[in-house]
């Protein structure tokens, strides 16, 4: 192989290696601290903070521009609108009237109240999958020092660390969907069980997996020539 398409792919495991080592020690960080606010969360009563939140905005149409359509506008919001939108943490309240030709739109939003304890299951997703991640990023790394010595993409080495890398992409996807689904369901009352998986990651892996086998090829016919030669 040419020596010097060896050197840059020696030069980006390197180089891929050293950021992910950056990335490694960033995300156990970060994953300590959440592990340290989960646990300080749930222990401590829900309601050590609590926060009451609303909020009011007007949306102005000016009669210069939506004049011809001001009127129905108005209509349209008043009749067929719901009068509250469930946004997830609370209502807002839309309404709309004329003003001296403009359209004007308020929307209200009911106080809602957030406690402490109900941020508890977030952040221990949060922090499972930052430890994922980590994971990922150590057979990534791996990967990254294969190539960083190695004389040619097309080794088992390589080969065997991108299956590796694969695997633990699709176990860390499988294992956060679970985590995703069952850490609220066991921290919060009237949780509904769902599960879904983050197919991206998945098709990621088949993605990997199937470069892992034509490597391999290149591998095999790389030994031959070696062979031959």
């Amino acid at each position: 192989m040419n020596n010097q398409l060896v050197r840059r792919m020696n030069t980006v495991g390197k180089v891929g290696r050293i950021i992910t080592i950056i990335v490694i020690v960033l995300a156990i960080i970060a994953s300590v601290a959440m592990a340290a606010a989960a646990v300080v969360v749930t222990v401590l009563p829900e309601d050590t903070i609590s926060v009451n939140v609303s909020a009011q905005a007007d949306v102005v149409l000016s009669d210069k521009i939506f004049g011809a359509v001001n009127d129905t506008i108005v209509k349209e919001v008043n009749s067929s609108a719901p009068k509250q939108i469930d946004v997830g943490i609370g209502g807002v309240k839309v309404q709309a009237e004329n003003d001296n030709g403009n359209a004007v739109i308020h929307a209200d939003a009911e106080k809602f109240h957030l406690e402490s304890g109900m941020l508890a299951p977030y952040i221990w997703i949060a922090m499972f999958n930052c430890i994922a991640f980590v994971v990922c990023a150590f057979f990534f790394n791996g990967l990254m020092k294969e190539l960083s010595a190695a004389p040619s993409p097309f080794t088992e080495g390589v080969v065997r660390k991108m299956k590796f890398f694969a695997i633990a992409i699709l176990a860390a996807s499988v294992a956060t969907s679970l985590v995703n689904s069952f850490i609220p369901l066991l921290l919060t009352s009237g949780h509904i069980y769902t599960l879904s998986f983050n197919f991206i990651s998945i098709i990621a892996a088949v993605i990997i997996f199937v470069l892992a086998t034509v490597f391999r090829y290149g591998a095999q016919l790389q030994k031959e020539s070696d062979e031959t030669l």
